[in-house]
This record gives C-alpha cells, structure tokens and sequence, in this order.
C-alpha cells in the first residue's frame, strides 16, 4: 500500500498535476481600495475601474486555475517591432501618436501585440500594472467559457445542438424549453427582459429590461459585489429583489420562471449575460456527469496546463459551490490573454502544434453561417453600428474594420483579444474605458485596433 502511495505521488510530480485552489478575498486591499472611495461594493463604477480592475480577484472570493510551470510558452521578441510611439492615428481634433491614444484616451492598462508565430512585436504596461498583473477581463472571458465548453463538446460530454432542458432541467415547461445550447452560446436563445418590476432602494433591484444586459439579482446569487453577514458572522449572499439566491442555479429557477422572449429561438441576437451562465452550467453539468470534475477542473486539466500559459488564471468563486461567473469571472495577465488569442489564431492549437481546441469552433468563429447573420441584422440590434454585416457565435463578436476581418472577445470597458485573420496577428488589451459599450466605445477602441493592425503588418510587409 505504501508503495502504491509513493508511486501515485511520483506520477503525479511527474505530470505536474495541479488543483484548482480557493481563496479568501484579501482585507488589506479591500482596506486600501476604501482610501479612494472603491471596494468590492462598488468596483464596477467607471471611475473607479483604474482602481479596481487590476488584480481585482484579490478583494473578490477566488479561486486560481493551475498553469504547467514546466512548460509554458516562450515569451520572446519578433524580428519585427512596432514602436507605438511612431504610429499616428487620429484624435478627434488632430492626428497623435498611437502610445499617447492609447493610453491617456482609451484609458488602456496594459496591452500585448502578437505575430502570428505568437512573439511580442509590441508590449506596454501603464496604470501601475506590469507583467503580472491579473486583469478583469469583464464580458471577454465569456470566450474563455465556450472555449472550455467546446473541448468538452469535442470529447463528447454534450452537443451544441442539444436542448438546454437535457442539462437544465429546471427550463422544462418555460418559455426557454427547446432552445438548444448553441443558440445560448450565440446570444440567440430569445432571452430579453424579466416580467418584473424592482424598486432601486439599495442599488440592488436593477431588472433586466430591453437594453441592460442582466439581472442584478444574477450577480448578488454569484457573489460579484461581495458578501452580507448574519448575525453569527458567518457570510450569506447579498439579499436581492428575488431573496438571497445560493448561486447561478437559483438564478435560473427565477429566470425559467420571469423570462419573457423578445424573438423565437434562434431569430434574432440579443446581448444578455445569462446565456453564458447558462452555457457554462450546462457544461459544467456534463462534464460532472462524465468525469466527476468541476468546470474549474476540467479547465485547469484540458486548457491552462495545456496551454503554455505563463501563470495561473485567477478567476471569482461565488459562497458555496466554488463557481466562477461565467459571464465574466476571469482575471488573466495581458500575455496569457495574448496566447488565447494565439489559439485561435493558430486554428486552435498551442505553441507546441497540439490541438487543444476543436477546429471546427475557430472555424465557427472566423466564418460564422447565415443563421447567426441573420440574427445578427435583426430589426433592433445596436451592436450594426459596428458593422451591418457582422456576426456573433460562439461567445465571439466578429467583424470587419477598414476591410479587415477580426474576431474578438470584448469586456465593456474595453477588454479585448483580437485575432486579425488576414495576418494571423493579435492584440490583447485592457482597459478601464470610463463609457460602457456603445458607439463611443466601439469608435475609440476601433480606432486603436485598426492603427496596431494597419502598423504591423505595414512592419511585416516592409521585413
């Protein structure tokens, strides 16, 4: 017996197996935020986002999902370097430097720009941030969601086209019965507003109407804005207009309940984040059900060991069931945002060659169908702005920008991970951008985006 023991730990050290590992929210930097007006209660404020976005795991309840230390990518320079500092773009009034748009207009951290053989032709940190440093990646690790759920679907765990009912049984009987997994995965299951009507007394009661993006009642039951105590000290989830909800699954017992579709299944896109919950705890369900792990888990084993990323992904944990929001619960650093991006621009494989990523999901992405076309240029989506003929599948936005055709994942602040698909290169950035989405959000970070691209390959070209 003792030998066997002995045996299994070797094995294990040589494969460097790792466990996802769960943390307490950190006092001293709730303690520090609260001298400048921030904390856990209100951290999403715009003006505070400078504050509060780097490392904001630490004042959240997290959890880190293991890297390979013993086999991470190389970081190393291209032969081709794009110096920021020589690239114009225009300013509104005037042209400028791109360094200086970027970050004293765009309000940009930290970014990455990557060639297509994954080396750094550009590479800066402000805002204090440095290597590092864990971003909050907002909406943009909805991506790192379908991403994880795609290996799973590739391993047969579940199927795009499966009804949701088969996983969340709790929809049975509800106007969501039918809908399959991929149009949760494409924004076009029909979800639009809550059949409810909230007071706004504590912040708390905001309902998901026709333009907001979610219920505040669905990140009160994941623990996004922190904890309450009882009268034992013992920490309870925030009380919410539908009562203290014990997790996402809470949640969508309300939901499956309140729902009201703005279209038929699959008709029309419509940007809400409860269908990426509803994605991951469907693929957390199957992988539970096929392996026993968690969907943190299953990660850490399937993606961010594998990955050559350069440390562990720090995401947010919710009370009881060590789940991250799936909406937006990661914190990676601007270079291990930059190697997911790779993964898709290398079809889905590693720096290594190995696929880790089904190809037929970046294919989805980077050509998309007529279906999610379609929906995409449904009567009210203010996302055309963008452009008119754009798509969004797969937990992904893709477009084109001066004729350049991009895949991104985009967080509201300004969080994205971009793959130009005409060179193979991708830029990774975050932000803190003091207007969430729209039109002047888009035009700034378009602007950013098209000047790096339109550089790098101006550079690769001239080499």
């Amino acid at each position: 017996m003792k030998k066997s023991l002995i045996a299994l730990v070797v094995a294990m050290s040589a494969f460097n197996v790792n466990a996802v590992t769960y943390h307490e929210p950190v006092k001293d930097v709730e303690v520090g935020l609260n001298q400048f007006g921030a904390g856990i209660a209100n951290w999403e404020m715009a003006h505070l986002g400078a504050f509060t976005y780097p490392d904001a795991h630490l004042y959240h309840k997290h959890a880190y999902i293991a890297n390979n230390a013993k086999d991470k990518a190389p970081m190393v320079a291209s032969d081709t370097q794009v110096d920021i500092t020589k690239v114009q773009v225009f300013g509104g009034t005037k042209m400028m430097d791109l360094y200086s748009f970027m970050r004293d207009r765009a309000n940009i951290h930290n970014f990455v720009l990557m060639d297509s053989e994954g080396k750094i032709m550009a590479e800066d940190y402000w805002n204090g941030t440095d290597i590092n440093t864990a971003n909050h990646a907002m909406s943009a690790g909805k991506s790192f969601t379908a991403m994880t759920a795609a290996i799973a679907m590739e391993k047969g765990y579940l199927n795009m086209s499966d009804p949701i009912e088969k996983w969340i049984p709790e929809f049975k009987g509800s106007p969501l019965e039918g809908a399959t997994v991929q149009h949760f995965a494409d924004m076009r299951a029909g979800v639009r507003t809550i059949d409810a009507k909230y007071d706004d007394e504590n912040g708390y009661h905001w309902s998901m109407g026709e333009w907001s993006t979610w219920d505040w009642a669905m990140p009160l039951a994941a623990g996004y804005n922190g904890f309450d105590t009882d009268e034992n000290g013992n920490q309870i989830n925030k009380q919410g207009a539908h009562g203290r909800l014990d997790g996402i699954e809470d949640f969508l017992t309300v939901l499956a309940d309140k729902v009201k579709l703005g279209n038929a299944h699959g008709e029309g896109y419509n940007y809400k984040c409860v269908n990426t919950e509803i994605l991951g705890l469907a693929t957390e369900r199957a992988i539970k059900q096929a392996t026993g792990q968690t969907f943190n888990e299953f990660m850490e084993t399937e993606l961010w060991t594998k990955g050559g990323f350069q440390t562990p992904l720090a995401v947010y944990s919710d009370l009881n069931h060590g789940r991250m929001p799936y909406s937006g619960g990661v914190n990676p650093t601007a270079r291990d945002f930059a190697l997911m991006a790779q993964i898709m621009s290398h079809g889905g494989k590693n720096f290594k060659g190995e696929q880790l990523v089904p190809k037929w999901f970046v294919d989805a992405v980077r050509d998309g169908n007529d279906e999610v076309r379609s929906a995409w240029a449904y009567k009210d989506n203010q996302e055309q702005v963008a452009d008119p003929k754009g798509f969004y599948t797969n937990q992904f936005r893709t477009v084109h920008i001066n004729g350049r055709k991009i895949s991104a994942m985009v967080g509201v602040n300004g969080q994205y991970n971009v793959i130009d698909w005409t060179t193979g290169n991708t830029l990774s950035i975050f932000s803190s951008f003091g207007k969430a989405s729209g039109p002047s959000m888009i035009a700034t970070f378009f602007n950013v985006i098209d000047g790096a691209f339109t550089a790098a390959e101006a550079a690769q070209n001239v080499k």
